[in-house]
């Protein structure tokens, strides 16, 4: 039997699986420590969604300098596309999932937390540690705005380390995920924006750790247009 907060989280679950459509904004915000200073970067989303089929998920990345990126992935007349601002401008992906996974790191997991909700055949095709236990945090901030929190335990982040995520009381949606302050390794080669971040800002051998802070403005079985789900080139 399920206890409490599985009980919410299979509810929530079900929501996103059973809307008609959804559309979302948000922020996250990644707050890095170092020895020598601390710092912080915050970085748009979005994500819109009409079943069956139609889907577009974007993200603003910081570069360097007070530049932004642009990435976006979405499905256009039954193939996946997507276009990368550092990239060539426009190309059709393997599979919608492996263009949502190629941005996970780049956009601190928002590229697939709530697309997978919305289509879990997305969830079932990639190779995931089972999920640790969950529980409700009781929370005086959260509670004033109608919302539930849910600890998930993240063994990843370091031992007896959980996500805090919080739902919507009343529609069942995602407000807020916060990770807590944690060891990060360093940067993978491959991932110039972040080690690109990272070098601007601390010594190579320095210890880092991070906290994130993901704010998401969502609404269930919203009214959209065919326009509204294609992206467009954002300007450099």
């Amino acid at each position: 039997m399920l206890d409490e907060a599985e009980q919410i989280l299979a509810r929530v679950a079900a929501a996103y699986a059973g809307c008609q459509s959804y559309r979302d904004t948000g922020v996250v915000t990644s707050t890095m420590h170092s020895p020598r200073r601390q710092w912080t970067c915050s970085e748009r989303f979005s994500t819109r969604f009409v079943r069956p089929g139609g889907f577009l998920f974007e993200y603003h990345p910081w570069i360097a300098r007070s530049r932004w990126g642009h990435y976006a992935t979405w499905i256009e007349n039954g193939r996946a596309r997507r276009r990368w601002s550092i990239r060539p401008p426009l190309e059709d992906a393997e599979t919608l999932h492996s263009a949502l996974g190629a941005a996970a790191g780049v956009s601190l997991g928002t590229s697939l937390r709530v697309p997978e909700l919305l289509m879990p055949e997305l969830a079932a095709q990639r190779s995931a540690s089972p999920p640790g236990p969950a529980r409700i945090v009781r929370n005086a901030e959260a509670a004033s705005q109608n919302c539930i929190v849910i600890g998930l335990s993240r063994p990843h982040l370091g031992p007896g380390f959980e996500e805090q995520v919080w739902i919507d009381a009343t529609h069942l949606f995602i407000r807020r995920v916060v990770e807590p302050r944690h060891s990060l390794p360093p940067p993978p080669p491959g991932n110039r924006i972040r080690a690109a971040q990272t070098a601007a800002n601390s010594a190579a051998d320095e210890p880092l750790e991070d906290e994130t802070v993901t704010i998401y403005e969502p609404a269930f079985n919203v009214p959209m247009e065919p326009a509204d789900l294609l992206s467009r080139p954002f300007p450099p």
